[in-house]
């Protein structure tokens, strides 16, 4: 089973009131299965939806890797940390096409290093 169908199983089942765990089985720790289910809640349950919030997330985080480059840096750092993080999720190596975990858990230490920097 692919990781993005396996995380909306999960997420469909934690939006029906099932446990973590004991309908399905997975390796994974439940943070991103809560963020899945945060996601089909808010957009709707279909895989539009995962892309959307996916395309949201990584905007999300460019813009905060453009704020704490100019921050801490200039405007042209900003720009190019914003930019550079956009280009590296749209490359197939780094699976940019698919909503990994990986993306949604970057933005969190984004905004942490924003607001600390």
């Amino acid at each position: 089973m692919r990781k993005k169908w396996e995380y909306a199983y999960m997420a469909q089942q934690l939006l029906q009131g099932v446990l973590p765990y004991t309908e399905a089985h997975s390796m994974k720790f439940p943070g991103i299965f809560l963020v899945y289910a945060a996601v089909l809640a808010i957009f709707g349950q279909t895989p539009v939806a995962i892309h959307l919030s996916l395309l949201f997330v990584n905007l999300a985080t460019a813009f905060l890797l453009f704020l704490l480059g100019r921050n801490l840096l200039s405007l042209s750092a900003g720009i190019v940390a914003g930019v550079s993080f956009c280009v590296l999720t749209l490359t197939p190596f780094l699976q940019g096409f698919w909503a990994n975990s990986e993306h949604f858990a970057c933005f969190l230490p984004s905004a942490g290093f924003f607001y600390c920097g």
